[in-house]
């Protein structure tokens, strides 16, 4: 039975024999396999968090508003040390391999102690201070309001 598939698969110019398209197979197997574990972590919110650019970490002359300037583009860029360096207490959070949402349209406005929680959209509030009064601005604390 070979000799007629050979001389057949000869005939028509192709060098295939019987069971050679198992690597494929098996390749198509794992592609697949490796996909839904993806998409089953995709859904319960894990995330390669890739660094797309470096941010400089603010200096001590950089007032609290450019420190959350700082803060929100290495959010957005993934820079997850220099988001270590500005907000030290908040590391836990910070991982390569959590959802992170990007944090657009900043706007920075001063409440002051008045800490309500307005109706409609809100931001975070951000808690700003430093250890000596000539060293860097860190982040304290933050929440939503």
């Amino acid at each position: 039975m070979y000799d007629d598939e050979q001389v057949a698969l000869a005939t028509t110019g192709s060098t295939r024999r019987p069971g050679s398209s198992r690597p494929v197979v098996v390749a198509l197997a794992v592609a697949v396999l490796v996909a839904a574990v993806l998409g089953a972590g995709y859904l319960l919110g894990y995330r390669l968090n890739v660094q797309t650019a470096s941010i400089p970490v603010p200096t001590a002359a950089a007032s609290p508003d450019d420190v959350v300037r700082s803060y929100v583009e290495a959010y957005d860029h993934r820079d997850l040390d220099t988001m270590r360096v500005i907000y030290p207490s908040g590391q836990s959070a910070f991982s390569r391999y959590r959802a992170m949402g990007t944090m657009g349209d900043l706007r920075i406005t001063r409440r002051g102690s008045d800490l309500a929680y307005d109706e409609g959209p809100n931001g975070w509030t951000y808690w700003l201070e430093r250890s000596t009064t000539s060293g860097p601005w860190t982040i304290t604390d933050q929440g939503n309001g």
